[in-house]
């Protein structure tokens, strides 16, 4: 029995992975820095985990516009036989799309081409265009390749997001409401060699060609044209009956293409190379006359199984020995949800198949060339970004080291009542409150009529107080340090600096601990003058259960070591505790590294990808 977990399924769930960033998901992300040491190797066990979430030092929110779906570079190389759409194979395996850069890098965009057509597996020698007409997203080059513009990755998208071999993908709406579904093209899979032959009518460069001499309206749905042609043409009456007359140019770049109901020959004899076509049209561009033309093999096309589909028109194209080399379109049309088409043979009273030939329709994806490319180029790969920096802008700090990084989903942060929020910062409903006072709840998030529950997100606009409502704050960016401020005094390096240990024994016994990452002076009197110090800890969650507190002496050593001596002693005036809530969140993934400095112009651009 054969199985097949088909590619939709790794992007499926990618995409359930960047829709859990959304606004309306409730879920928040965060890329955490922690440890500030690597003491060890970290493992996929619950212990590394649990060491990540209780040494966090910092952390910056993500939002959806630090998400993207990545795709890999592949820029177009002239020489290279690119695989065209086949939906018949796994297109997972196959060279079919292209990136362009379209001018200078970081100046111009990326442009993503997929190849529809490959000119018989020929070398593509001439680059994909980049000046694409509005609304016209196919374009043929003189090489014969197809392409099928997907989207464009402008500077800002890949400074910010690209590796050296992953781009970011950016949507393009126009290409996607553009798109159509139905048939992409159709190829020949067998037929008969030289089976045309007798309707090479044309020179050794267009086969089929020849040249408009007259037309002359018969009725309202018919017209008669003359045509001279460079080969003798066939003489029988009827014989180009259910073949097409196509006039390069005409109506468009690919022509215009007239069903001929039937044909018969010159009435002068010694004119062999003249054919009258009768054609099916209800009007007829008299200025063509004297242009070039062509007959071609006819191509039929089943209907549309949609109702308010529109048909598609095709036509052979023949070489030199009258064999088929390939089909163009006039039209792809509409509404094909499947469909099969058949070569017709010349000269029969009613459609025939030509015999031995087989013609294969491709149907496009869902939706049509381009309406989901996250699928379309197997898009199973994610990234998300941030930049530690240190500026007015976060809370990063600018000391010390960290040796990790993590995403962790919905973390939990500091808890306050609605009398104790801080107006402008974000927050999450914890507790609705005992009376549900909705009206309360909108006075505090600044809206009118909005109906709060638990786990509703908002800016806070004024401080209430409610019944027992409680939130949580989502700081877009946090410093997880503990600080313990000292009023009045300036502490010396001899008494602390960052790796020294501090404790804080409770009336209980229990002590609270940590490690100084960064000592720093205070104007605390606002006189222009140092007079305070703050003493910023880590690692302060560990075999302990109390937390730090103001009004009770710190003890500072060089390290934990029982024996070690006694450096400094100080009263704490005030203590600002961790925001977030240690072993909290879901750990999804993280990286160790020998340890990164920090400092005032420090910026780590943290980029992590998923494949799935």
């Amino acid at each position: 029995m054969a199985k097949v977990v088909t590619e939709s399924f790794r992007i499926e769930s990618t995409n359930e992975f960047v829709n859990s960033f959304g606004s309306d998901a409730g879920n928040e992300y965060y890329i955490m820095g922690s440890s500030i040491d690597k003491q060890d190797t970290i493992s996929n066990t619950q212990s590394s985990i649990r060491e990540f979430q209780r040494r966090v030092i910092f952390g910056n929110k993500l939002t959806p516009s630090n998400v993207r779906f990545m795709f890999n570079i592949n820029p177009w190389t002239s020489g290279t036989v690119y695989d065209s759409f086949d939906d018949i194979q796994d297109m997972n395996t196959k060279n079919f799309y292209v990136t362009v850069l379209d001018g200078p890098i970081n100046e111009t965009s990326y442009k993503v081409f997929k190849c529809i057509r490959n000119n018989n597996r020929s070398p593509s020698i001439s680059i994909p265009s980049t000046a694409l007409d509005e609304n016209i997203y196919e374009t043929t080059e003189e090489d014969g390749y197809v392409w099928q513009f997907m989207f464009a990755v402008p500077p800002a998208d890949y400074i910010q997001f690209a590796t050296s071999t992953y781009l970011p993908y950016v949507e393009n709406q126009f290409v996607k409401e553009n798109a159509k579904q139905g048939i992409g093209d159709i190829v020949i899979d067998t037929v008969p060699a030289g089976h045309f032959s007798g309707f090479v009518i044309g020179s050794s460069t267009s086969p089929s060609g020849a040249i408009l001499n007259s037309a002359t309206r018969l009725n309202e749905t018919t017209y008669q044209v003359e045509i001279i042609c460079d080969q003798e043409t066939k003489a029988t009456a009827g014989a180009y009956k259910n073949m097409i007359l196509r006039i390069p140019g005409e109506g468009g770049a690919d022509g215009n293409v007239y069903e001929i109901i039937d044909s018969y020959a010159s009435n002068d004899v010694t004119q062999t190379k003249r054919i009258n076509l009768y054609i099916k049209t209800p009007a007829f561009d008299n200025t063509r006359i004297n242009n070039a033309v062509e007959i071609a093999p006819k191509i039929n096309i089943t209907t549309p199984d949609d109702a308010q589909g529109t048909q598609a028109i095709a036509y052979g194209v023949i070489n030199n020995e009258g064999t088929l080399t390939a089909i163009n379109f006039k039209d792809k049309g509409s509404g094909y949800s499947f469909a099969t088409a058949t070569l017709q043979e010349p000269g029969k009273s009613v459609p025939t198949t030509v015999e031995n030939s087989n013609l294969r329709v491709i149907h496009t994806p869902t939706g049509g060339h381009g309406a989901n490319p996250v699928h379309e180029l197997f898009m199973s790969r994610v990234e998300t970004v941030t930049n530690f920096v240190s500026d007015v802008t976060t809370l990063t700090p600018s000391t010390n080291t960290y040796t990790k990084v993590g995403l962790v989903k919905n973390p939990q942060f500091e808890k306050n009542s609605t009398a104790a929020l801080t107006p402008g910062s974000t927050y999450k409903i914890t507790n609705i409150g005992g009376n549900d006072d909705q009206s309360v709840w909108n006075i505090i998030a600044g809206t009118t009529g909005v109906v709060y529950s638990v786990g509703d997100i908002f800016v806070c606009q004024s401080v209430q107080t409610t019944d027992g409502g409680e939130a949580m704050i989502l700081p877009s960016t946090f410093d997880n340090r503990v600080s313990l401020t000292i009023l009045n005094s300036l502490v010396t390096p001899a008494q602390a600096q960052p790796g020294f240990y501090v404790e804080q024994t409770h009336e209980n016994g229990q002590v609270a601990s940590g490690i100084i990452h960064e000592v720093e002076s205070i104007d605390f009197n606002f006189d222009g003058t140092p007079d305070s110090t703050r003493i910023h800890l880590v690692d302060t969650t560990g075999d302990f259960s109390v937390n730090f507190d103001n009004n009770i002496n710190i003890t500072i050593k060089e390290d934990k070591d029982s024996t070690s001596t006694t450096l400094a002693n100080f009263n704490i005036d005030a203590v600002d505790l961790e925001t977030y809530q240690p072993y909290s969140g879901e750990l999804l993934h993280f990286v160790d590294f020998d340890p990164i400095t920090r400092t005032d112009s420090s910026k780590e651009k943290i980029k992590l990808i998923f494949d799935f």
